[in-house]
């Protein structure tokens, strides 16, 4: 009878251990779902921000812009491993300067430069070419800019559409579009962005990298760069150029001969401006309206998004 007593026991003993074991499973289980969970959020605020792992798209960007030359430069370094598959040098319309692909060697890696001629651009005015207030996919700018911009094509080779952006008045803008047909909606949200602004030491935006999802009429998504090198003109210039400036402001800021008649040329203004600056501090700004980046889903487009810009050499 004792010996059937302390089986019982035992038995009793041993369900209850393992009924605490199943619990602990069944906890351990929602603890590791948890886990995942939060390092794939991390994974997707962490295309910008730091402590989630590198997984940005640009290490820096530098600008510079030589009041002799009157040229400015805008040097985008691309995260490792990250790439658009083009390489040369591509001259902007009507003189206006070169964009160009640099790829990634075995000490470097990759970037998008952009020399823009604002001499050149100041003489003519940027006459005849459309704006864009807003990315392709509908989406802003980053805060680092201020639309609206001209949108000038320079390139378009094996489906990748490339073209500079520019503003001159009231601040001196220059930046790039570049189309990649790989991003299409079942890879990379619809209407979304992802942005890095990167700012100087006094914490003030002054360049971005976006990645940005195809528009609502399939057109498809690709990365932005820009800078804005501030005020360069001088105050006098800018006084007597207010016509301008509204003019680029306005929808349709194509400016028709008649009206650029009436207005004092841009070609003898004064850049007083010699900028030199380079950052790694950047933060992030996401526009994502219906939470397509949220979960899993927004980790896998950003997956999606890094293997499309891993170029094979």
């Amino acid at each position: 009878m004792g010996l059937a007593i302390s089986l019982i026991r035992v038995c009793c003993t041993s369900v209850k251990q393992l009924k605490t074991t199943k619990d602990q499973l069944r906890k351990g289980k929602v603890m590791l779902k948890r886990v995942c969970q939060s390092l794939c959020l991390c994974a997707i605020g962490g295309l910008a921000l730091t402590g989630c792992g590198d997984t940005s798209l640009g290490d820096n960007v530098s600008i510079n812009l030589d009041p002799v030359a009157q040229v400015a430069k805008v040097e985008v370094t691309l995260s490792n491993g990250l790439e658009v598959n083009m390489s040369g040098d591509f001259p902007i319309a009507n003189g206006y300067g070169t964009l160009s692909f640099v790829p990634a060697t075995k000490t470097d890696n990759a970037k998008i430069v952009i020399s823009f001629d604002l001499a050149q651009a100041i003489s003519d005015q940027m006459n005849g070419y459309g704006i864009r207030n807003q990315l392709p996919n509908g989406a802003p700018f980053p805060v680092a800019m201020t639309p609206p911009l001209f949108d000038i094509p320079v390139t378009q080779q094996g489906g990748i559409t490339v073209d500079a952006l520019a503003a001159i008045l009231p601040e001196l803008q220059v930046g790039a579009l570049v189309g990649i047909p790989q991003f299409k909606s079942q890879y990379f949200p619809a209407g979304v962005s992802i942005c890095q602004n990167f700012r100087d030491s006094n914490n003030y935006a002054y360049a971005a990298v976006c990645l940005y999802g195809p528009g609502a009429n399939n057109e498809p998504g690709g990365i932005f760069v820009g800078a804005d090198f501030g005020q360069v003109l001088d105050n006098n210039t800018i006084q007597q150029s207010q016509q301008i400036a509204s003019l680029q402001r306005s929808h349709n800021a194509l400016m028709s001969a008649s009206v650029a008649s009436e207005i004092q040329p841009l070609s003898d203004a004064q850049i007083v401006a010699n900028i030199n600056k380079k950052s790694w501090n950047w933060t992030e700004q996401k526009h994502d309206p219906k939470r397509q980046l949220s979960g899993l889903r927004g980790y896998k487009a950003l997956q999606n998004a890094k293997k499309i810009l891993s170029v094979k050499h």
